[in-house]
């Protein structure tokens, strides 16, 4: 029942990466054994988290090598989607990603710090 509200950032910008975190977080999903996807958002102190977490068909995936330009899990021609979200959140201060991968889940947290 509360607002939807991110400070922070541009709203375009926040748009495009949550939509970014969505489609590859969709698409990784289906080809797991067990597709799963949970989106989270809240607030915690001075601190608002958004929590994208999805099913994977590796066990773990490198999450340093995802953000470079042309890298793709998913085969050539692709991997434009996180490059273009690490350059987007670097123009931002008090944004921050943390990414995990393990045990065949992805999970992608965006803080925003107030």
């Amino acid at each position: 029942s509360d607002v939807f509200e991110v400070s922070r950032m541009e709203l375009l910008d926040f748009i495009t990466v949550l939509s970014i975190f969505l489609d590859n977080a969709i698409e990784a999903s289906l080809e797991s054994a067990s597709p799963e996807l949970s989106f989270v958002y809240f607030q915690e102190e001075n601190r608002k988290i958004m929590i994208i977490e999805n099913s994977t068909k590796q066990e773990r995936i490198n999450t340093k090598a995802i953000f470079n330009y042309g890298y793709s899990t998913k085969g050539n021609g692709r991997g434009i989607g996180l490059a273009n979200v690490y350059e987007i959140l670097s123009t931002y201060s008090r944004v921050y990603l943390k990414t995990y991968s393990n045990e065949y889940k992805f999970r992608q947290e965006l803080v925003f710090e107030d």
